[in-house]
């Protein structure tokens, strides 16, 4: 199995082609923007299906089918029902993979009218989030304020109205230090995680630790986190 990236552009009748390959099994998915990611054998319903090229064999001629991807898109607004400016907000959505669940998310930044919109979604099921700052809010109803509300995606079809009110929340500070085998590593990671409904936790911002493996994480929101922490690199 050839684990070399080849990576082309396809031409405007979307046709593409790749010579002086070695003899292997390749992995061929193709993507664009406002669509679903597909690999070859998806529209067969064999899930991943390897292509075999052969030395000296005529050429493989294959066809992948995209579809466009379902969109969600609203207004990012503070409490005086402003605009939030390149706020980011995320698609999430929940999966359990090998019995370890997790949250995978697409994001973008609101424009300068605090409007945003996700395109090329898979068929799922979201909640969706803004982040200013540390601050996040979730796209909620009127009879639960508080509570994420779940927005239902479908194939090529947009969810609109799906806004966002983000709230001031006093904010207070973490400190803190690694201790433990591998402690004293430089530029270790630690990330702040915030409770979020039924959904655990979604992470907020990280911070490097400084000498003595100490770490600190300014303007959290009131709230329950958990930290996480990674091993790093003094870079960055």
């Amino acid at each position: 199995y050839d684990d070399t990236l080849y990576d082309r552009h396809t031409d405007a009748k979307g046709v593409v082609s790749y010579s002086s390959l070695r003899p292997e099994r390749y992995h061929v998915e193709a993507r664009a923007a406002g669509y679903r990611w597909a690999s070859y054998g998806d529209a067969l319903g064999l899930g991943e299906t390897l292509v075999s090229v052969k030395a000296g064999s005529a050429p493989v001629d294959i066809t992948i089918a995209l579809h466009r991807g379902g969109t969600i898109a609203g207004i990012v607004t503070n409490d005086l029902k402003e605009p939030v400016v390149d706020a980011e907000v995320h698609a999430i959505r929940r999966r359990s993979i090998e019995d370890r669940r997790f949250v995978a998310s697409d994001s973008v930044k609101t424009d300068d009218h605090g409007a945003y919109r996700i395109i090329g979604l898979e068929v799922a099921q979201y909640f969706v989030s803004a982040t200013a700052g540390l601050c996040v809010a979730f796209a909620t109803t009127p009879r639960a304020s508080t509570a994420p509300r779940p927005i239902g995606v479908l194939e090529d079809a947009e969810v609109a109205g799906v806004n966002i009110q983000t709230r001031p929340a006093p904010a207070g500070r973490i400190t803190g230090s690694i201790a433990g085998p591998g402690a004293g590593a430089p530029g270790m990671s630690v990330s702040l995680m915030q409770e979020a409904g039924p959904l655990g936790f979604i992470p907020v911002t990280s911070a490097r630790t400084q000498p003595g493996a100490r770490f600190e994480i300014a303007d959290v929101p009131v709230g329950r986190y958990v930290l996480v922490v990674r091993p790093g690199s003094s870079q960055g």
